[in-house]
């Protein structure tokens, strides 16, 4: 009977202790899943081909915040974000167009099926890309490419509103034509877009060495102002004011590969490559993925509507 109880008595006791290593066990697992899903997987992104898709899936009218899409799919795929297919990424950019608008996160996020935790977990990830692009450290607030972006955001934006001119090509078109203000022109002048001083000009003016046709120096008069804010107005006013702007359909572009196909369109640049295909356009389009400047027109678009 004693050897029966012992028995009976081990047998409990490994019980007990199975059972409360399998809680531990849990307790563990779901931590880890818990340390796992508290913050986006960025380094799982496929950044060029996600931020080029959803621009795609706003198509000729919209502007979508690549960000907003991805932190939202975020919650939906559980963190797994190595492998985001087309389905998803279009069934999701519908979810943030309706036929006048596109919707806030803070909409998409409050009509969705996501409990309290997951709806708290879609902000997280959504921060956890503030700082995220092609190169992220460039876009970091101590980078001098964004400083100098940041600098450019206010006086870009409110162009939008008078101009229709998207804040991303004004931002683009300023970092190409100046190499993100350093150039020459653009340090002694603040002429961010080398705008010569024609026979409209009355306003200062200083001679620069400039490359021009057949790759000929030759010595150009540009525009003075004292600062860029006024470079940027007037470059709107120049935009506005030439004919051919209007005609390419720069105005109506609502967004920035539209408006960037019409600048190139009029004439703005004649830049080609090697086999004389124009790539204006094109460059502006690479500026403004790998910098994020779409995410300005979104907000002012948002805004607006």
């Amino acid at each position: 009977m004693k050897k029966r109880w012992i028995f009976l008595f081990l047998i409990g006791f490994m019980v007990v202790f199975i059972r409360g290593f399998k809680d531990i066990e849990t307790k563990y697992e779901l931590k880890k899943e818990q340390e796992r899903m508290a913050h986006l997987d960025v380094s799982a992104l496929d950044l060029t081909y996600l931020v080029n898709k959803v621009d795609e899936l706003g198509g000729d009218f919209n502007q979508l915040n690549w960000k907003e899409i991805i932190a939202f799919i975020g919650v939906e795929q559980n963190n797994e974000m190595h492998q985001i297919s087309d389905e998803v990424l279009t069934y999701t950019a519908q979810e943030f167009m309706t036929d006048t608008h596109v919707k806030s996160f803070d909409e998409v996020v409050a009509d969705s099926d996501f409990s309290d935790d997951e709806k708290t977990r879609a902000y997280q990830y959504l921060d956890d890309l503030k700082y995220v692009g092609y190169v992220s450290s460039k876009l970091e607030p101590s980078a001098k490419e964004a400083q100098f972006i940041a600098q450019l955001v206010q006086p870009a934006e409110a162009n939008y509103y008078e101009t229709g001119i998207l804040p991303s090509i004004t931002i683009a078109q300023a970092i190409l034509e100046s190499n993100w203000g350093t150039s020459d022109l653009a340090v002694a002048t603040h002429n961010l877009f080398g705008i010569k001083a024609d026979s409209r000009w009355d306003g200062p003016s200083m001679s620069f060495e400039t490359l021009e046709y057949a790759d000929q120096m030759v010595i150009g008069t540009f525009r003075q102002y004292e600062n860029w804010q006024q470079s940027i107005d007037d470059h709107a006013a120049f935009l506005v004011n030439n004919a051919r702007y209007q005609q390419a359909g720069v105005f109506e572009a609502k967004t920035y590969r539209l408006q960037a196909k019409a600048l190139q369109d009029a004439g703005y640049s004649t830049a080609e490559d090697e086999l004389g295909n124009r790539v204006y356009a094109k460059r502006l389009g690479e500026l403004i993925r790998q910098y994020n400047l779409q995410l300005y027109d979104h907000e002012v678009m948002y805004e607006a509507s």
